[in-house]
This record gives structure tokens, sequence and C-alpha cells, in this order.
């Protein structure tokens, strides 16, 4: 039987901290289409420290930790390895992954990782916009990006990711 399990990254507003919670979910069963858990989910690891965002891919976790991205392997939920710990590169508020490339974003742009070894991120470049970066998305071919438009930016800023490690903006709206 397959194991499920799910990597929840929650901010604690009161304490200023936030910590990386590794729950086991239970086996999910569909009956006219309710869907229920046969099982409480069950705690399985909590890791401190900052925790801004993550992105689980197979057994491997990228985490936004403070102002480093950490990746670490989840095979077993109950014994998280840290595989790696990039230099100081920010604060990363989320994570998108496509094709091999990382995108962090920030307040006013948005930082691109090479996963050709996914178990250690290589960093790229990090492009910057005027204003601030509210979402990042990608899908097909571009990244779309909702900011908070000024006198001199769009509200949404499309990029073409045809070489996706050296995206091109194209055009904004808004």
């Amino acid at each position: 039987m397959q194991r499920r399990f799910a990597i929840i990254c929650m901010t604690l507003i009161i304490s200023f901290c936030a910590v990386l919670f590794i729950v086991n979910l239970p086996q999910i069963a569909t009956a006219a289409r309710t869907e229920f858990l046969t099982s409480e989910p069950a705690l399985l690891n909590v890791l401190g420290g900052e925790a801004r965002a993550v992105l689980l891919n197979g057994d491997v976790a990228y985490l936004a930790k403070g102002v480093r991205l950490q990746t670490l392997d989840v095979s077993d939920p109950s014994n998280p390895v840290l595989l790696h710990t990039s230099p100081e590169l920010g604060r990363l508020d989320q994570l998108v992954m496509v094709e091999g490339v990382l995108y962090g974003r920030f307040a006013d742009g948005f930082k691109i990782f090479d996963l050709n070894t996914p178990t250690a991120p290589e960093y790229i470049k990090t492009v910057k916009i005027d204003g601030r970066l509210n979402d990042l998305a990608v899908a097909d071919n571009y990244i779309v990006l909702a900011t908070s438009a000024t006198s001199q930016t769009m509200a949404i800023q499309f990029y073409e990711t045809l070489n996706p490690l050296d995206p091109a903006y194209i055009d904004g709206y808004g």
C-alpha cells in the first residue's frame, strides 16, 4: 500500500514563527460523490523555523525557510533528511516548478533555480519588477505575475519561458 502524506507549511501569527508539519493522510474513499477520511490524519514530524512556502515533487520537498531555500528528502515522512541549503537569497513567499526549473516569488520579483540536480537547486538569477509582486503562476510557456500596479507598471505582467532559465518580458495589462 502506498503511503500518502502531506506537508503543511503554516505561519503561527501569534508567536511570529512558522513550522513545517508533516502529516500522514489515511486512505481516501469515495462514495456517492462524498469524500471522507477513513481515520484521522496523524502528525509524523515537525521541523521548526520560519517556513514561508513549500513545494513537493515526489520524495523531494523544496522549502523556503527564512532567507534560504532548503531541499529535503521526505521519502520517509517521519524522518525527513536535509539534503541542501542555499546561501542567503532573501525571503521567498511562493514556490512554483515547471520542467526542471523552480521559480521563487519574493516582494519585488522572482528568483530562478535550475533543478538539473533536483536535490541541490542551482540559483540562476533574479528578475526584479517595479511595484510589489503578489502572485506568480506558470502555464504552458508563460509566467504570469499579479502585481500592485504603479504609474509605471502593469497589474498583470507576462513573461515567455521558451528558455525557462531566462524568461523574456512580453507585455502587461492594467
